[in-house]
């Protein structure tokens, strides 16, 4: 059936000059169609390519400051380590302090 017939512009109606630029054909109109689609589609897929970069390249710099924080954990982790073995070493006694117990002359003795 083709557009503007009388038994459809009760339904749909359609200005007289965009029924004169439309085909008549309906091969035709299918076909108009169809690459009307195919445009429409390729300009989503388009936008969806430049999101999908856009996501990878975020997604690889939290990949990069996931690994700075990962090797900032090991530092930090061996830090605490190298603590926890230096605290656990025997306690710095007074004669560790002191080079020699003996009696020696100092300033303060009143010999």
């Amino acid at each position: 059936m083709p557009l503007g017939d009388d038994a459809e512009a009760a339904d749909f109606v359609l200005p007289d000059e965009l029924l004169a630029t439309l085909l008549r054909d309906p091969y035709e109109q299918l076909d108009l169609a169809r690459r009307i689609t195919a445009l429409a589609v390729s300009g989503r897929v388009s936008g969806l390519e430049r999101e999908a970069g856009r996501l990878r390249a975020e997604a690889m710099g939290k990949d990069r400051e996931n690994a700075e924080l990962r090797e900032r954990v090991v530092l930090l982790d061996t830090a605490l380590q190298e603590t926890n073995a230096k605290l656990r070493s025997p306690m710095i006694t007074m004669t560790d302090l002191v080079p020699s117990c003996g009696h020696e002359a100092t300033a303060f003795d009143d010999s």
